[in-house]
């Protein structure tokens, strides 16, 4: 087995990586494929058991890159990377139904400690409530939703919309410019 080992800078890496995946599934198309996969759904397409019933379906390697959130199909057989890549895809739109991403604008971003309540409490009563995973990100400004009923995500996903539109009625916020401030 031969490696290829990538040093540098995060950006650097990640653009090296790039294209040498895109390299790799033009030199050896019949063999590998990679898929891109949104950031919001990489948690939920890691799931081992359903990524190891597509190995077993299709005969195919599959591997995870979280980094550039790629599922990369590998295999001597082209009829098999095909058949993976089928099932990935179905895969993804499977994902995309049980997942819900609300992201708020920067001017948005006071609602995030609120949305997350003291401790996290509003959070475990929304997962509480319907059993799905309620997670924020400070640094993305965004909130996923996910679970295994798409009926319990969409029931959370309209009780998350209706707190942010209270909690926009009840608080006044005014984003000032920098460039309008002396």
């Amino acid at each position: 087995m031969k490696a290829v080992c990538v040093t540098g800078n995060r950006s650097g890496v990640e653009k090296a990586k790039s294209l040498l995946f895109d390299f790799l599934d033009f030199v050896l198309s019949s063999s590998m494929e990679h898929i891109k996969v949104e950031k919001s759904l990489m948690k939920s397409m890691d799931d081992t058991s359903a990524l190891a019933g597509i190995v077993s379906a299709s005969g195919a390697s599959i591997s995870i890159d979280r980094d550039m959130s790629f599922v990369v199909i590998r295999s001597s057989d082209s009829d098999k990377v095909q058949t993976a890549s089928k099932l990935v895809k179905d895969r993804i739109v499977e994902l995309e139904r049980l997942v819900y991403v609300h992201r708020l604008s920067q001017p948005e971003a006071w609602l995030l400690p609120n949305i997350v309540g003291k401790g996290g409490s509003t959070i475990r009563l929304l997962e509480n409530d319907s059993g799905c995973s309620v997670e924020a990100s400070k640094e993305a400004l965004t909130i996923f939703v996910r679970g295994k009923d798409e009926e319990k995500v969409s029931a959370v996903a309209t009780k998350l919309i209706e707190l942010i539109d209270t909690m926009k009625k009840e608080c006044a916020f005014i984003d000032i410019p920098d460039e309008a401030q002396p």
